[in-house]
């Protein structure tokens, strides 16, 4: 099977296996993501557009990244022991520094707010493939039914939350992120 084979195909699920790798002042994330199509086949995400796709097994340690109830939101990467991880900023560094004997003020907590609604993945037919010619291996994209477009970024540092499936509302949003020189398997 080839990427061109992939217009019209249903994602039923999307599996992914995460690593933290920790080095000595810096870490690399990494992901591989699995799509399940048609509820039988399971593929690796592709590379390219021009990928020769085989069928395989989905390893053990793949967990779904998209929440059993609903599929509105990606499940965030979790730490290797399942515990929160939180990052210090300098500020904190900081405060420990001036303040020894006082614990710092608690972390911020991140609001997740959405200016549109959101756009389901599962069970969503395949439309389109997008790449950039520009980048020979890795920036790949499928379009949905419902216009939304997902990737796959395979390694970022460590605590950017960026290694895994990427999620763009639009066409709109992902040229915003990656340029407008993309090419449509569709317009070509």
């Amino acid at each position: 099977m080839t990427t061109h084979d992939l217009i019209g195909k249903t994602i039923t699920n999307i599996y992914g296996i995460h690593a933290i790798t920790q080095l000595e002042y810096f870490g690399l994330d990494t992901a591989t993501i699995f799509v399940e199509l048609n509820g039988d086949t399971v593929i690796h995400f592709p590379h390219t557009h021009r990928s020769q796709l085989h069928k395989t097994h989905l390893p053990a340690k793949a967990e779904a990244v998209i929440y059993d109830i609903t599929d509105e939101m990606i499940q965030p990467v979790k730490a290797p022991n399942h515990q929160p991880v939180q990052k210090s900023t300098f500020l904190h560094v900081l405060w420990h520094k001036l303040f020894p004997a006082k614990t710092a003020p608690p972390l911020p907590t991140p609001v997740i707010t959405f200016d549109k609604p959101r756009r389901y993945i599962k069970n969503r037919k395949i439309t389109d493939i997008i790449w950039y010619p520009r980048v020979s291996h890795g920036d790949t994209f499928l379009q949905l039914d419902n216009g939304c477009i997902i990737g796959e970024t395979q390694a970022a540092p460590s605590g950017t939350g960026l290694a895994g499936l990427n999620y763009y509302y639009d066409l709109k949003s992902l040229a915003l992120r990656k340029g407008l020189d993309y090419e449509t398997l569709m317009n070509k």
